[in-house]
């Protein structure tokens, strides 16, 4: 006859206890990828700022580039004229460094074109100051007017990149809104299910091993008091594992505790017997 196999209560225990690691794990996993996606938003939108503000840069530099050309224009001063070359030079600098920053070859494309539409516009100022230097102030209204025929296309180009930045924060932020909905939504599902499956386990261990150990140390009075019963502590005999190995233990003590303290009964009942 094959003896059951035991499994015993520190196996059980090891197994509820892996699972509660498990569960919690899972959680923790969770809130660590939620934790990483909420710093990559982070990373996007600081991304996304850095390039506006660089965009607003570049167009403060147009705007001083014109301004250094507006000043030459009317005074012929050549602090204006180092001005004009320095803001020009700063300009298609930050657009190159932008072009080449960027991963989209779609804004890379636009930067690019924003640059030669910078140059086209520095050859018609060039013209114009020219033609301030010779005084041919008939040259310099014609190219004047095609000058600043560029000028608004350019201004329009920026408007353009720096709204498209604008429009990408508020999708950037508004994806890390309902992202951050998502975690607090998962956090407030997440804690009751790990406290439902301590509560569980703490059940668990319960049932299996403190409430079947205070039945059976309940079960030294009775045998004191020579009122016990073998039927009190089913089903605990029968488990595999070393609670039903204690009880087991336990009901063959109790019974030659009770053999013994029989055999004792009978024994002085015939010592009396004699004596009368």
């Amino acid at each position: 006859m094959n003896k059951p196999r035991f499994v015993s209560a520190q196996t059980r225990l090891n197994l509820v206890f892996t699972l509660l690691f498990l569960v919690g794990a899972i959680i923790l996993t969770g809130f660590i990828q939620a934790s990483i996606q909420a710093m990559s938003y982070n990373t996007q939108a600081r991304l996304t700022f850095t390039e506006a503000r660089q965009l607003y840069q570049a167009q403060a530099y147009l705007q001083d580039f014109e301004k250094a050309f507006n000043d030459y224009e009317l005074t012929s001063d050549y602090v204006s004229l180092s001005e004009y070359q320095s803001n020009y030079a700063r300009l298609q600098q930050s657009l190159a460094n932008m072009a080449a920053e960027t991963e989209l070859l779609e804004e890379k494309a636009a930067l690019d074109k924003l640059a030669l539409d910078i140059a086209a516009l520095r050859q018609r100022f060039d013209q114009v100051i020219q033609a301030v230097d010779r005084e041919d102030w008939e040259a310099v209204v014609g190219l004047d007017d095609e000058a600043y025929a560029l000028v608004e296309p350019i201004f329009s180009q920026f408007d353009r990149l720096i709204q498209a930045r604008s429009d990408a924060l508020l999708d950037q932020r508004d994806e890390a809104g309902a992202f951050t909905d998502l975690v607090w939504l998962a956090i407030l599902l997440a804690l009751p299910v790990f406290l439902v499956v301590v509560v569980v386990v703490v059940l668990i261990v319960a049932r299996q091993i403190h409430t079947p150990l205070i039945r059976l140390t309940d079960e030294l009075v009775p045998i004191q008091q020579d009122d016990f019963d073998p039927a009190a502590l089913a089903p605990l005999p029968e488990r595999r594992d070393e609670i039903g190995y204690l009880a087991r233990e336990y009901l063959q003590m109790a019974a030659a505790v009770l053999q013994r303290r029989a055999g004792l009964q009978r024994e002085a009942d015939d010592i009396r017997a004699r004596l009368r």
